[in-house]
Protein backbone atom coordinates (compact mmCIF):
# COMPACT_ATOMS: atom_id res chain seq x y z
CA UNK A 1 0.00 0.00 0.00
CA UNK A 2 2.84 2.44 0.75
CA UNK A 3 4.08 2.45 -2.87
CA UNK A 4 0.66 3.11 -4.37
CA UNK A 5 -0.39 5.51 -1.60
CA UNK A 6 2.77 7.21 -0.33
CA UNK A 7 0.96 9.98 1.60
CA UNK A 8 -1.03 9.49 4.77
CA UNK A 9 -3.07 11.24 7.43
CA UNK A 10 -4.89 9.75 10.41
CA UNK A 11 -6.79 10.84 13.50
CA UNK A 12 -7.87 8.84 16.54
CA UNK A 13 -10.84 9.94 18.65
CA UNK A 14 -12.68 8.49 21.61
CA UNK A 15 -16.46 8.33 21.43
CA UNK A 16 -18.87 7.75 24.31
CA UNK A 17 -20.71 4.96 22.51
CA UNK A 18 -20.43 1.22 22.06
CA UNK A 19 -18.42 -0.12 19.12
CA UNK A 20 -21.53 -1.70 17.54
CA UNK A 21 -23.39 1.62 17.59
CA UNK A 22 -20.42 3.52 16.20
CA UNK A 23 -19.86 0.98 13.43
CA UNK A 24 -23.54 1.04 12.44
CA UNK A 25 -23.40 4.82 12.15
CA UNK A 26 -20.12 4.89 10.19
CA UNK A 27 -21.16 1.99 7.94
CA UNK A 28 -23.58 4.32 6.14
CA UNK A 29 -21.53 6.19 3.49
CA UNK A 30 -24.12 8.96 3.34
CA UNK A 31 -23.68 9.62 7.09
CA UNK A 32 -19.92 9.31 7.01
CA UNK A 33 -19.45 11.41 3.89
CA UNK A 34 -22.22 13.94 4.50
CA UNK A 35 -19.61 16.73 4.45
CA UNK A 36 -19.04 16.00 0.74
CA UNK A 37 -22.69 16.80 -0.03
CA UNK A 38 -22.44 20.23 1.59
CA UNK A 39 -20.88 23.31 0.07
CA UNK A 40 -17.53 23.96 1.75
CA UNK A 41 -14.45 26.12 1.43
CA UNK A 42 -12.30 23.02 0.82
CA UNK A 43 -14.46 22.20 -2.20
CA UNK A 44 -14.31 25.85 -3.37
CA UNK A 45 -18.00 26.22 -2.56
CA UNK A 46 -18.96 23.08 -4.48
CA UNK A 47 -20.40 19.76 -3.35
CA UNK A 48 -20.56 16.16 -4.52
CA UNK A 49 -23.53 13.83 -5.04
CA UNK A 50 -23.54 10.13 -4.18
CA UNK A 51 -24.76 7.22 -6.28
CA UNK A 52 -24.87 3.74 -4.76
CA UNK A 53 -25.16 0.23 -6.12
CA UNK A 54 -27.84 -2.10 -4.71
CA UNK A 55 -25.60 -2.93 -1.71
CA UNK A 56 -25.50 0.77 -0.67
CA UNK A 57 -21.82 0.75 0.23
CA UNK A 58 -22.40 -1.68 3.09
CA UNK A 59 -20.84 -4.87 1.70
CA UNK A 60 -17.43 -5.93 0.48
CA UNK A 61 -17.14 -5.08 -3.22
CA UNK A 62 -19.99 -2.57 -3.15
CA UNK A 63 -19.40 0.49 -5.34
CA UNK A 64 -20.00 4.14 -4.56
CA UNK A 65 -19.81 6.93 -7.11
CA UNK A 66 -19.39 10.63 -6.31
CA UNK A 67 -20.05 13.26 -8.97
CA UNK A 68 -19.84 17.01 -8.90
CA UNK A 69 -18.03 20.10 -10.14
CA UNK A 70 -15.43 22.34 -8.56
CA UNK A 71 -14.75 25.72 -10.16
CA UNK A 72 -16.47 24.41 -13.29
CA UNK A 73 -14.23 21.32 -13.45
CA UNK A 74 -16.21 18.04 -13.57
CA UNK A 75 -15.30 15.66 -10.73
CA UNK A 76 -15.81 11.90 -10.69
CA UNK A 77 -14.81 9.36 -8.06
CA UNK A 78 -15.51 5.61 -8.08
CA UNK A 79 -14.89 3.79 -4.79
CA UNK A 80 -15.21 0.14 -3.84
CA UNK A 81 -15.51 -1.28 -0.34
CA UNK A 82 -12.18 -3.10 -0.02
CA UNK A 83 -12.20 -4.29 3.60
CA UNK A 84 -15.11 -4.64 6.00
CA UNK A 85 -15.09 -6.55 9.30
CA UNK A 86 -18.15 -5.80 11.45
CA UNK A 87 -17.75 -4.06 13.94
CA UNK A 88 -13.96 -3.61 13.73
CA UNK A 89 -13.10 -1.82 10.50
CA UNK A 90 -14.14 -0.64 7.08
CA UNK A 91 -12.02 0.67 4.21
CA UNK A 92 -12.83 1.76 0.68
CA UNK A 93 -10.57 2.73 -2.17
CA UNK A 94 -10.76 4.38 -5.53
CA UNK A 95 -10.88 2.13 -8.59
CA UNK A 96 -10.27 3.07 -12.18
CA UNK A 97 -9.53 6.51 -13.50
CA UNK A 98 -10.64 9.39 -11.32
CA UNK A 99 -11.41 13.01 -12.13
CA UNK A 100 -10.13 14.84 -9.06
CA UNK A 101 -8.05 17.97 -8.74
CA UNK A 102 -6.04 17.74 -5.50
CA UNK A 103 -5.42 14.02 -4.94
CA UNK A 104 -5.56 11.03 -7.26
CA UNK A 105 -6.07 7.52 -5.89
CA UNK A 106 -6.75 6.84 -2.21
CA UNK A 107 -7.80 4.34 0.42
CA UNK A 108 -9.90 5.75 3.24
CA UNK A 109 -11.51 4.14 6.25
CA UNK A 110 -11.77 3.59 9.96
CA UNK A 111 -10.86 1.07 12.65
CA UNK A 112 -12.66 0.63 15.96
CA UNK A 113 -11.46 -0.63 19.32
CA UNK A 114 -13.72 -1.06 22.34
CA UNK A 115 -12.75 0.93 25.43
CA UNK A 116 -15.26 -0.43 27.94
CA UNK A 117 -18.59 1.12 26.90
CA UNK A 118 -16.75 3.67 24.76
CA UNK A 119 -14.98 3.34 21.42
CA UNK A 120 -11.62 4.37 20.07
CA UNK A 121 -11.96 5.24 16.38
CA UNK A 122 -9.02 5.77 14.04
CA UNK A 123 -9.82 7.39 10.71
CA UNK A 124 -7.11 7.25 8.05
CA UNK A 125 -6.46 8.13 4.44
CA UNK A 126 -3.59 6.89 2.28
CA UNK A 127 -3.35 8.72 -1.02
CA UNK A 128 -1.30 9.62 -4.07
CA UNK A 129 -1.03 12.87 -6.00
CA UNK A 130 -2.14 13.35 -9.60
CA UNK A 131 0.61 13.05 -12.23
CA UNK A 132 -0.52 15.81 -14.62
CA UNK A 133 1.62 18.91 -13.98
CA UNK A 134 -1.01 21.41 -12.79
CA UNK A 135 -2.93 18.86 -10.71
CA UNK A 136 0.34 17.55 -9.25
CA UNK A 137 1.31 21.08 -8.27
CA UNK A 138 -2.15 21.63 -6.74
CA UNK A 139 -1.79 18.33 -4.90
CA UNK A 140 1.63 19.25 -3.55
CA UNK A 141 0.25 22.54 -2.25
CA UNK A 142 -3.16 21.40 -1.00
CA UNK A 143 -3.22 17.58 -0.78
CA UNK A 144 -2.22 17.46 2.88
CA UNK A 145 -4.80 20.09 3.80
CA UNK A 146 -7.50 18.19 1.89
CA UNK A 147 -6.61 14.84 3.50
CA UNK A 148 -6.62 16.44 6.95
CA UNK A 149 -9.94 18.20 6.28
CA UNK A 150 -11.57 14.97 5.14
CA UNK A 151 -10.40 12.89 8.12
CA UNK A 152 -10.94 15.62 10.71
CA UNK A 153 -14.43 16.35 9.39
CA UNK A 154 -15.42 12.68 9.70
CA UNK A 155 -14.09 12.62 13.27
CA UNK A 156 -15.89 15.86 14.19
CA UNK A 157 -19.16 14.67 12.60
CA UNK A 158 -18.94 11.40 14.55
CA UNK A 159 -18.40 13.21 17.86
CA UNK A 160 -21.22 15.64 17.08
CA UNK A 161 -23.62 12.78 16.26
CA UNK A 162 -23.00 10.88 19.48
CA UNK A 163 -22.91 14.04 21.60
CA UNK A 164 -26.37 14.93 20.22
CA UNK A 165 -27.65 11.47 21.12
CA UNK A 166 -26.15 11.77 24.60
CA UNK A 167 -27.77 15.18 25.11
CA UNK A 168 -31.16 13.85 23.99
CA UNK A 169 -31.00 11.01 26.52
CA UNK A 170 -30.06 13.38 29.36
CA UNK A 171 -32.62 16.11 28.70
CA UNK A 172 -35.99 15.87 30.52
Amino acid sequence: MMEKFPLHYQRTVNVSARVDDVFNHLDDPKQLGSHMEQSSWMMAGSKMHYEFDDRAGKELGSQIILKGKMLGIPLFVREVISDRVVPQKKFWKTVGPQKMVIIDQYELGFELKPQGNDSEVTFSIHYSLPTAFLQHLSGKLLGGFYAKWCVETMAQDLNAHFNKLKQRRVSP
